[in-house]
């Protein structure tokens, strides 16, 4: 049985006996590591402890500091062999560091001009997008538009700039062609719309008209009740021959045809139908010449 002592020459012919003397054998060859466990298993397995004395108790501690002093030389010796292959690993870190950088460097330079074109190109797409956004957006046209607005709408579509730069091949094209379309929409909507202002302006006017007269009925009805209700003057001298008697003024004459045409669209407006100024008047002249009778709104 291997014993384990103080002394270096008590384990002659063991591993024992030299790991003191070099434990780095321990960590550099396998073989002799395994020599060496196996002496050390062999030296705990042949122990017998004694726990009767205080010399036997101290001889269990020795024992088992023997192994200590074996172990903690062997790591001392690791700490040694480690540390030449710790700057070999701290020179191989700084390098790899310098070389990441470097790389990195030549990485950015050759593809420095894709870069650059994939920013450019972030800007074209969006600049892309918000003119076929504008272009649908102008293309929407709601009742309460009007011409002068719609008009704006037209001067900005053709504004707006559908360059090679921005939209490539067929890309090009198809803005183009929504172009022409939005103001093909645009130019329907003008036209409508400019007609239903010109009816709108013609029925104001007619409205107006028809006001006027209305007010200067009122205002003759209100002269003859004033003229009704007022005292009979005294008899006046009978004017001198060379004078001649003053004719009164002749009153004005409505044209007949412009208020039956105004009742018309009046009465159309109440209804809530359509009906332009040119029917209104065939209707007002088929009325008086009598070949109609009767106009009759159905909504």
């Amino acid at each position: 049985m291997a014993v384990l002592t103080d002394t270096p020459e008590a384990e002659t012919g063991t591993a024992l006996a030299v790991i003191h003397d070099d434990p780095s054998r321990a960590l550099k060859e396998p073989d002799f590591l395994n020599q060496l466990l196996d002496e050390i298993e062999a030296f705990a397995d042949g122990q017998e402890p004694d726990l009767s004395t205080v010399a036997s108790r101290k001889e269990i501690a020795s024992a088992a500091h023997r192994v200590v002093r074996t172990k903690t030389a062997i790591i001392e010796a690791g700490t040694e062999l480690k540390k030449p292959l710790k700057k070999q690993i701290d020179a191989i870190v700084t390098t790899e560091k310098q070389v990441k950088t470097l790389l990195d460097g030549y990485r950015d330079q050759i593809r420095q001009p894709l870069s650059d074109w994939e920013d450019a190109e972030k800007v074209r797409a969006g600049e892309r997008e918000a003119i076929l956004k504008k272009l649908k957006e102008l293309a929407i046209v709601t009742i309460d538009l009007t011409s002068q607005g719609i008009r704006d709408r037209i001067e900005t579509a053709k504004s707006l700039t559908i360059s090679e730069n921005l939209f490539l091949g067929k890309e090009r094209d198809q803005a183009e062609l929504m172009r022409t379309q939005t103001l093909e929409t645009l130019e329907n909507a003008l036209n409508q719309t400019l007609a239903r202002e010109q009816q709108a302006a013609e029925l104001k006017a007619l409205r107006e008209k028809e006001a006027a007269r209305e007010r200067e009925d009122a205002a003759r009805e209100a002269e003859a009740r004033l003229q009704q209700a007022a005292p009979s003057p005294a008899a006046a001298p009978a004017p001198a021959a060379s004078e001649p008697e003053e004719e009164p003024a002749p009153e004005p004459v409505e044209d007949p045809l412009t208020e039956t045409a105004g009742d018309l669209l009046a009465a159309a407006d109440a209804a809530k139908l359509p009906l332009s100024v040119g029917l209104a008047r065939k209707l007002a002249t088929a009325l008086q010449s009598g070949r109609v009778r009767h106009v009759k709104w159905v909504g």
